[in-house]
């Protein structure tokens, strides 16, 4: 079985967004990056921008040294002059907030189809037909993750094991 991967939008001028270009400037590289990480584990949570993650899973997943620095950065992103979220609740573990504007930074799914159909009728492929090219042809993929050459190890939120990854995102906000 192959690993679902899950992808969220990511715009090539993000650092240009005067927000994200203040968080840079106080906070220097872990600034934006906490913010792109923060953007992951909210598409994971697949719930319209609401998340609840650890933030110590937060501290990881963005290379930071403190959780105090990730705290900070967090509350910068709410107290910006056009905040990018909402923090809905705020615990010695965890942060449940909502990205505000979510449609801004995940457009629909549909988006992605869409051009990937355009692109089919383009070079004259007919999408109910499976591509000759075996690493293109998902019904030919085995349990060996093409894109990455991991093999599928039967351990949970391991990559490769259709899991998604572990216990960074604890629930969708529910807001």
């Amino acid at each position: 079985m192959s690993r679902t991967r899950k992808w969220f939008a990511q715009e090539a001028q993000l650092t240009a967004d005067p927000a994200i270009e203040q968080l840079g400037l106080v906070h220097g590289p872990a600034g934006p990056l906490v913010w792109v990480v923060l953007l992951g584990l909210t598409a994971l949570a697949a719930d319209g921008g609401a998340v609840t993650v650890r933030w110590e899973a937060l501290r990881r997943r963005a290379f930071v040294k403190s959780t105090a620095k990730v705290k900070a950065i967090i509350a910068d992103l709410a107290a910006a002059a056009e905040p990018l979220i909402e923090i809905d609740a705020q615990g010695r573990d965890e942060v449940s907030l909502t990205v505000l504007n979510w449609a801004k930074w995940q457009p629909e799914k549909q988006l992605a189809r869409d051009r990937k159909a355009k692109q089919r009728s383009r070079d004259g492929h007919d999408a109910s037909v499976t591509s000759s090219d075996p690493a293109r042809d998902v019904s030919r993929r085995t349990d060996t993750d093409t894109d990455t050459g991991l093999q599928d190890s039967g351990a949970p939120g391991v990559p490769g094991d259709g899991q998604p990854p572990s216990l960074d995102v604890i629930q969708g906000g529910g807001g």
